[in-house]
């Protein structure tokens, strides 16, 4: 095992107490980026250091040949090890694991995922095929209409749309469903070799597909709309439109581009200064079925100067959103893109967040992180939301989506669908003073629950039914 901190200029043996080399498969808990899993023939190994020390955590794995990990995105220390004799979990860590097989027709366990909206839907391919589980692995159903090659070597999920998955085979190349696997369709074109190894989706760009096979390298699939993604673009709501974003801070006399962040298929973000500190949040919705017309909306976490650009790549069509220095704002256009007659896709997809991307610390202070809270800044604040649509008789608490350090979000009624983004920054150093930025994207009520956990100060946000505001108090704490 060997590990890089420079992006790969130099590497470093971390091998003490990995008694195995034979190492297969990697999995980084994504609460905690110093606590990894490596599967290997002689078992599971860990370590919660970042690789300095690996102790081995077989107890109850019957059978020590692993060829597949994953961990829980919110459940720290819930792990699925696939191994050639069976699928086996953990709930603690890897001290005890347990045998998951219920509905098994095949023992080998050679690939694994987890649902990153949805982490009770498990996925495991197999010596023959790919089996569901909807209860976090109690039970099993194959999941494979279509799939009409056996032995699956990969799977790989669309972080943008979790219903899409792409499944390699030993001999039959790459399938694909956009349906949670009810239904597969083999995709190979241009792929001379069928005998696939590994997949990865480009997690900026979800439409791009890349395989690895075992004899003639790797292959690249592009699909989707014209949207190219970069660092200073998204493409959003299924490539179709692409966002971005000019800012100028007069008072420093600085601009540049904001940096995009992905965070769901219709939903991202922008940072201008630094990347724990996200200042602008950015959704385009699918309002067909409404009106006939795709929406826009914009949340600010800051009163720089900006101007969004948002481009549908399918007709040319562009709109630009500007905001002036000193005014925070939020922005709703519920008519911004004609929809062109034919609804494609009315539903806003359940989406996928990488908060990996971001490298989140583990839980510090007193906070503690849940699908309702959020820990911000070093996790000394803990933030919650509760919501009410009057006009449709429904409450309930924001579920809560970490993004940076500093930064979280919550979403009401669709986890691809954020209404609200909020940030704790340090602001000590100018004004002795915790300062706390939120964003709306939704005009539904809702009160914001701020607490220090060091201090046991609270403070609350409401905001009416109808009103759509964006709100920086910088003497919060």
């Amino acid at each position: 095992m060997f590990k890089t901190v420079n992006a790969g200029a130099g590497w470093s043996a971390v091998n003490a107490g990995l008694t195995d080399p034979r190492v297969s498969v990697l999995a980084v808990d994504p609460l905690s980026a110093s606590t990894v899993y490596a599967g290997t023939a002689g078992g599971v190994f860990k370590t919660v250091n970042g690789g300095g020390t690996w102790a081995a955590v077989n107890t109850g794995l019957m059978n020590l040949t692993v060829q597949a990990l994953a961990v829980h995105p919110a459940q720290p220390g819930t792990v699925y090890a696939g191994t050639a004799f069976g699928l086996f979990k953990t709930a603690d860590g890897g001290a005890n694991w347990s045998f998951i097989n219920s509905g098994f027709s095949s023992a080998s366990v050679s690939a694994l995922l987890l649902d990153p909206r949805s982490p009770a839907t498990v996925y495991a391919g197999t010596g023959t095929t790919v089996f569901k589980s909807l209860d976090n692995g109690a039970s099993w159903n194959a999941a494979d209409s279509g799939l009409t090659a056996a032995g699956i070597t990969a799977l790989a999920i669309d972080p943008g749309n979790p219903a899409t998955l792409y499944a390699g085979t030993l001999s039959g190349g790459v399938f694909r469903t956009i349906n949670g696997g009810s239904s597969w369709t083999q995709e190979n074109a241009g792929l001379t070799d069928l005998r696939i190894a590994t997949l990865a989706v480009d997690p900026v760009s979800p439409a791009t597909v890349y395989a690895g096979t075992r004899g003639s390298g790797a292959f690249k699939n592009v699909g989707g709309a014209n949207c190219s993604a970069g660092p200073e673009a998204l493409c959003l709501n299924n490539g179709r439109f692409r966002v971005q974003v000019a800012w100028r801070a007069v008072n420093i006399g600085t601009s540049g581009a904001g940096q995009a962040i992905v965070l769901t298929s219709d939903t991202g973000a922008f940072w201008f200064f630094s990347a724990n500190n996200l200042e602008l949040i950015v959704k385009v919705v699918d309002g067909r079925a409404f009106n006939n017309y795709f929406w826009v909306f914009a949340g600010a976490l800051s009163d720089v100067e900006y101007t969004i650009t948002v481009t549908d790549t399918q007709t040319g069509a562009v709109k630009t959103y500007f905001n002036p220095q000193g005014r925070l704002a939020s922005v709703a256009d519920t008519a911004a893109f004609p929809g062109g007659g034919v609804v494609v896709n009315s539903s806003i997809p359940d989406s996928g967040l990488r908060t990996s991307d971001f490298g989140l610390p583990a839980a510090q202070a007193t906070c503690v992180a849940s699908a309702t809270t959020l820990c911000v800044n070093g996790s000394r604040f803990q933030v919650t939301v509760n919501w009410r649509a009057a006009n449709i008789g429904a409450s309930g608490a924001g579920q809560a989506v970490p993004l940076t350090s500093d930064t979280g979000a919550f979403w009401f009624f669709s986890s691809g669908n954020l209404e609200l983004v909020l940030k704790v920054v340090d602001g000590r150093a100018f004004n002795g003073k915790f300062w706390v930025f939120f964003g709306a994207l939704s005009n539904v009520e809702y009160t914001i629950t701020v607490t220090d956990t060091q201090t046991g100060a609270v403070k609350t946000y409401f905001n009416p039914q109808g009103r759509l505001a964006s709100v920086a108090d910088t003497a919060a704490f």
